[in-house]
């Protein structure tokens, strides 16, 4: 008992008893949930003070990958991962509980084998502002970029075929894609990377190379994190500087992140008009084109934990869909982040409801092709900057 009362204070543990949490099923009862950012762990603290059922215990971490680090050490127990995390997670040993199913589509996971068909895709994309005539997909060596941040899906290991992994290597010569990028683009933000993939992040702040400790953090401390932060990048800070001339992200959001440049305060007057996507044949299109127009499908983000608390974490997952998933009604919102100030806060804005995926391994859910980039992309990543992996 020692132990559940050390982690979570003396006080919160008499609370939980009185509540009728008892002894050793309080132990088994409490889902500790990994959060990389104050906003996500503003969110998370609510969530737990919502919830009818087990009770939610918020831990803080500093990047994706550091909660899985502590899943697998047992220090936390679960969180939602992009499809690059995913694969990094399941190699250490995770599994998968629930997916996210965005669109009004029907996520039908129960066949074997044929998540392709039936999960409605996310599209990796890449924007540029309008104005810019010049830019396309093949000229982009040398320009200033925007990244959700470092391994995610669309601006890292998808990107990679159209840019760095396309430069024509000897299949030989195994070239590590990060220090790759870093000679690909004159400077940019990659959150969570170094060196000039850093130089155009902002932290915390809104003032360009201010020296904050959250300058260039795997997390939405850093403005330029994410979907919505590679946007902010894109047009640059409020004062109009530090900004890049292309930004990779993920479609699913992106015309309501772009409302939301204005609505928060971020950018004003933008509106999808202003913005065009880069094809891969060197043409460009509205951003409302996604579909004819992108990088590849990024397969789902995921929940992962250890193999011992799936069926733990996807009944809790179930109770708290079943009473908070809903845009509707109650004060607290599962998948709904702007109040915290950012977006795609432990879950994707986009996501409709969660789908069980635990009968699912990760290979399953990721599909071959995005398996065996990563394959091709990881083993060529030093062993010491992902030292998980090997």
């Amino acid at each position: 008992q020692l132990e559940i009362a050390y982690v979570l204070g003396l006080d919160y543990v008499a609370l939980l008893k009185g509540l009728g949490h008892e002894g050793s099923s309080l132990d088994n009862s409490v889902v500790r949930w990994c959060c990389i950012s104050d906003a996500e762990l503003r969110k998370c603290e609510e969530w737990a003070l919502s919830i009818k059922s087990d009770p939610l215990v918020c831990v803080q971490a500093t990047s994706m990958t550091k909660c899985i680090e502590m899943i697998k050490s047992s220090e936390a127990d679960a969180v939602t991962l992009d499809a690059t995390h995913v694969y990094i997670a399941g190699r250490c040993g995770l599994v998968p509980v629930a997916a996210e199913c965005y669109g009004k589509f029907s996520c039908d996971l129960s066949k074997k084998g044929g998540n392709e068909k039936t999960l409605p895709p996310v599209y990796a994309v890449a924007l540029t502002k309008k104005n810019t005539k010049q830019i396309n997909i093949h000229n982009l060596r040398g320009r200033r970029s925007c990244h959700s941040h470092l391994y995610s899906p669309g601006g890292w290991l998808l990107l990679s075929r159209y840019t760095v992994g396309a430069l024509g290597n000897d299949t030989e010569t195994c070239d590590d894609i990060g220090s790759a990028y870093q000679n690909y683009f004159w400077k940019g933000c990659m959150p969570g990377a170094d060196g000039n993939l850093c130089k155009v992040c902002i932290g915390d702040s809104e003032v360009e190379g201010a020296r904050v400790s959250s300058r260039c953090a795997a997390s939405h401390n850093e403005h330029y994190y994410g979907n919505m932060g590679a946007l902010r990048c894109l047009v640059g800070n409020p004062s109009g500087r530090s900004f890049g001339d292309v930004a990779f992200l993920e479609h699913s959001n992106l015309l309501q992140n772009i409302q939301n440049l204005d609505s928060s305060g971020w950018a004003k007057g933008f509106t999808p008009l202003d913005f065009e996507l880069l094809c891969p044949d060197g043409t460009r299109a509205a951003v409302t084109e996604w579909a004819g127009c992108n990088l590849g499908p990024i397969p789902p983000s995921t929940v992962m934990t250890r193999p011992v608390t799936v069926t733990k974490i996807y009944d809790f997952l179930m109770k708290s869909q079943e009473s908070l998933g809903s845009k509707l009604g109650s004060e607290f919102h599962l998948f709904q982040s702007r109040k915290y100030g950012e977006s795609d806060l432990l879950f994707k804005d986009a996501t409709e409801y969660l789908v069980h995926a635990s009968h699912m391994s990760y290979q399953e859910i990721l599909g071959v092709s995005f398996i065996q980039l990563a394959e091709s992309v990881f083993n060529c990543t030093p062993a010491g900057k992902v030292k998980f992996l090997i």
